[in-house]
């Protein structure tokens, strides 16, 4: 018991290291812009695969989830922009990042081929379907869904990197 309650205590003392800074994020924290209506369900993790490591980085890759992409597991790779500090480019998606203290931030924007986004909405959409969901959390990730593919930025993501 008494080891017990040292490492509970260690742990509470200690809890903002393991929070923020100590250890790197392995998932980014990822926001759509979208009506209060929806906020609820705009939040959300983003797995990180690549990281970015510093000013020699050239590749940085995400998980995005299915509900956003209409795949499961689908690796976003993210390739530096010859010739830019911090802008980034994918088949899918856009990224204009930054390093703000001890964070990696990014505005992320969509890909389009002749007018249209490469990722398809209604395939997210068509998904919803196929995934464990209430009605209410349903109703509130199509929102969320149809801002991500018509706003831009369709979102903001930031992770810790040190």
């Amino acid at each position: 018991m008494k080891n017990f309650l040292l490492i509970i205590s260690t742990l509470l003392i200690n809890f903002p290291t393991f929070t923020k800074g100590g250890f790197p994020d392995t998932e980014a924290d990822y926001i759509v812009p979208t009506s209060t209506e929806f906020i609820k369900y705009s939040r959300f993790k983003v797995e990180i695969i690549d990281r970015f490591e510093g000013a020699q980085t050239q590749r940085i890759s995400y998980i995005f989830p299915e509900f956003l992409i209409g795949e499961a597991n689908r690796k976003i790779e993210f390739f530096r922009i010859p010739n830019t500090e911090n802008s980034w480019t994918s088949p899918e998606l856009n990224a204009n990042c930054a390093v703000i203290g001890e964070d990696f931030t990014c505005n992320i924007y969509l890909n389009k081929n002749n007018g249209k986004p490469i990722l398809n909405a209604e395939s997210a959409l068509r998904n919803l379907n196929n995934l464990s969901l209430t009605d209410e959390q349903r109703y509130g990730l199509k929102g969320v869904i149809k801002a991500f593919y018509s706003h831009e930025p369709a979102g903001f993501m930031t992770y810790d990197i040190d």
